[in-house]
């Protein structure tokens, strides 16, 4: 619900667009930006697919909003480079 508003407060401690992203697909906020991080760098090395990786992103989503095929095509630009 906390998204839903729109950002309030201190906006220069965000992390970068393409992270929230991914961490706003929770409605509860529980996928952490540093996990987010560390799997978009295992997808660009080529460790993860994106598949993989968003599945693994969305383990972390107790309420169960998290839509891990909106986040492999996410993954997927990310390792392209497009941000």
């Amino acid at each position: 619900m906390e998204h839903s508003l729109g950002f309030w407060g201190a906006k220069d401690k965000l992390p970068e667009r393409h992270i929230l992203e991914i961490h706003t697909m929770c409605g509860h906020g529980m996928v952490s930006f540093n996990f987010i991080r560390k799997m978009i760098e295992q997808v660009k090395l080529g460790r993860l697919t994106p598949k993989k990786a968003a599945k693994i992103l969305a383990k972390c989503c107790e309420c169960g909003a998290f839509n891990p095929k909106r986040a492999e095509l996410l993954l997927e630009r990310f390792r392209k480079g497009l941000t």
